[in-house]
């Protein structure tokens, strides 16, 4: 059973991605460290940024899973040859920031899986939905799935998420950033997709890394985009189809 969230996902999104920037900021820090003694100095910045990351994840999550999974990733000592001797500092060093490297892994991945999660006071909203769309409803009124913040944001730009499901619609991949851009400008269409493109918030979707920096949109952002109802409409079939057969047998 998935965990639910004891903040707003927007909160815990702020909180993990602090974690996961101080985890960079520790990663170049451990690029300068030339001797044993800063090496040491460089450690206990190490663990305490690992005891405060498992705080966070204990106080945003309703189960001690995800702080686990961090805690393991960041302790797992790495696999490797048995020492016959003194390890010399340098490799008691690369092995830490190894596991840095590794917890900041389970942070982004946490970050990814964030929308699939309840917040509070929406226990089972997804477990109990009806065949109602919602995208009939008052759209002046955020869903119980998305902060206010992100759904006036999903709003002001609806023909930026228009056009990148179009993208997707027609060449059944998410559309690159700049293709995108280049296909408007020798259109004719002024539309400026790159600094929408850089706000989306997390919970409507995300840019990949570069060089590609492809547009992917969340199933929450689809919502917004009336050509997607029929893609809607199937996920939740697939989706109560799922919650059926999981109550209907004791399999996992």
């Amino acid at each position: 059973m998935l965990p639910t969230l004891k903040k707003t996902r927007h909160e815990v999104e702020t909180l993990i991605s602090a974690r996961a920037t101080e985890a960079a900021g520790l990663i170049d820090q451990a690029a300068q460290v030339t001797d044993d003694h800063a090496a040491t100095n460089w450690r206990y910045t190490f663990e305490r940024w690992r005891d405060k990351t498992r705080d966070t994840l204990l106080a945003c999550y309703s189960t001690d899973e995800p702080a686990e999974q961090f805690t393991s990733a960041a302790r797992r000592p790495r696999a490797g040859a048995i020492a016959l001797g003194p390890v010399p500092w340098n490799l008691h060093h690369d092995g830490r920031v190894q596991r840095v490297r590794d917890g900041m892994n389970v942070l982004r991945s946490l970050l990814d899986r964030l929308e699939l999660l309840t917040e509070p006071g929406a226990a089972g909203v997804v477990a109990e939905a009806d065949d109602t769309d919602d995208r009939d409803a008052d759209t002046s009124k955020p869903p119980c799935f998305i902060n206010e913040v992100s759904h006036e944001w999903a709003l002001r730009n609806r023909p930026f998420l228009e056009l990148v499901f179009e993208s997707f619609d027609q060449e059944a991949d998410w559309p690159a950033l700049h293709g995108m851009q280049r296909r408007l400008i020798r259109a004719g269409e002024r539309t400026n997709v790159t600094q929408p493109a850089y706000e989306l918030p997390r919970e409507l979707g995300y840019r990949e890394a570069p060089p590609d920096e492809r547009v992917v949109l969340s199933v929450f952002a689809l919502r917004y985009v009336d050509a997607a109802a029929a893609i809607l409409d199937d996920f939740m079939r697939v989706f109560r189809l799922a919650v059926d057969r999981y109550r209907s047998t004791a399999r996992p």
